[in-house]
């Protein structure tokens, strides 16, 4: 506790992350606490090269996801998303924004973007713009939804064209249902399915 525990939640405190998110940490992620003060420093001071910011809600997160990898493992996730498009300003601006991105394995970063682009309706700007749909399940969140947007379209049932990639992904399965299915089903469609 003294040689690592405290020291780390000190360290933290200094950079201006302040105590409930500290509390909150120790909850969700309590060896991270644990790891060695002067590791601890070199993974903030990391943090904050990629882009984040020290008196950032996701601050925190960010000194975590670095610390959960090793230099060579960075440098391949940063190099997956520069041939996805990504800038060194994108990075930093995706980093600071959601710091899971770079916790994503480059084979989901090229499956996300293989299945978004491939869908004809987004491209890889929206995905620079929208970093955080590397954190959806393509299995489960991305591709069904794109698939149902398709069949919407070819009934020409789609009411105002295709959302935004953000609204695509962010909305619940209940509110993508609500906003886009639910008013364009018909008396003989809702037959059809029961």
């Amino acid at each position: 506790m003294e040689s690592t525990f405290v020291p780390n939640v000190e360290l933290l405190k200094s950079c201006g992350v302040p105590i409930e998110q500290i509390t909150r940490a120790i909850i969700q992620m309590p060896r991270f606490f644990l790891l060695k003060p002067v590791k601890m420093r070199k993974f903030i001071e990391k943090a904050e090269e990629l882009g984040s910011d020290r008196g950032s809600r996701s601050f925190i997160r960010a000194v975590k996801v670095v610390s959960s990898m090793t230099s060579e493992t960075l440098g391949v996730k940063m190099e997956a998303l520069r041939e996805l498009g990504f800038s060194d300003s994108d990075i930093a601006r995706a980093f600071r924004n959601s710091p899971q991105v770079l916790a994503t394995s480059p084979e989901k970063m090229r499956r996300v973007a293989e299945v978004v682009v491939g869908s004809g309706r987004y491209d890889r700007m929206s995905i620079v713009e929208r970093p955080c749909v590397f954190m959806y399940s393509v299995e489960k969140r991305i591709w069904p939804r794109i698939k149902v947007l398709r069949v919407l379209e070819e009934k020409k049932k789609m009411i105002g064209g295709w959302p935004s990639l953000a609204t695509m992904l962010t909305l619940t399965d209940a509110m993508f249902f609500h906003k886009f299915v639910s008013p364009n089903l018909e008396q003989d469609d809702c037959r059809a399915v029961s």
